[in-house]
């Protein structure tokens, strides 16, 4: 039973990683976009 907790503890926490890592990279994504943008109204 321990062993299985383990798991679902595991996979709550990297389910957590994931989310955190896919919002890095749409705040990056669109941090890129607007430096774009502002070039191009240059």
């Amino acid at each position: 039973f321990s062993g299985s907790l383990r798991v679902l503890d595991w996979s709550r926490v990297s389910a957590q990683g994931l989310v955190g890592f896919s919002k890095i990279i749409g705040v990056s994504l669109r941090v890129r976009w607007v430096a774009l943008e502002t070039l191009k109204l240059q």
